[in-house]
């Protein structure tokens, strides 16, 4: 699916898109990317986001949910603490992925749009 066209709005709204076609390209023929990722401006927005997109039959997720410092058994593997990566927190509380994969059809997409619209529709 074509997410980033059919979702250019959402960086009107903060929003940002960091998965477009030219990863696609770069996988190459034949390759599939499962998931789609974007970032929403806060964790709240993604929270509801998540939510909606679930009720509606999507079935988007937070990816790890946390920065990777704060996961069981990676924390050990990693120089630091999440207090040592503002970014990678910022990241991980705002992460969404979506489904791309080649069963996603147009009215899937087409459902993505219509709920992130809903959602992100005050913050213009």
């Amino acid at each position: 699916p074509k997410y980033d066209q059919k979702l250019e709005f959402l960086r009107q709204r903060r929003w940002s898109l960091f998965m477009d076609s030219r990863l696609s390209d770069a996988c190459g023929d034949g390759q599939v990317v499962l998931r789609y990722g974007l970032l929403a401006p806060d964790r709240r927005t993604r929270d509801n986001a998540i939510a909606a997109l679930n009720r509606n039959g999507i079935g988007a997720n937070a990816f790890y949910g946390q920065a990777l410092p704060d996961i069981a058994g990676v924390s050990g593997l990693l120089n630091g603490s999440v207090r040592d990566c503002p970014s990678a927190a910022s990241f991980a509380e705002r992460l969404i992925t979506l489904p791309s994969h080649e069963d996603v059809t147009d009215q899937d997409v087409s459902v993505v749009v219509r709920t992130l619209i809903e959602i992100s529709g005050s913050r213009q």
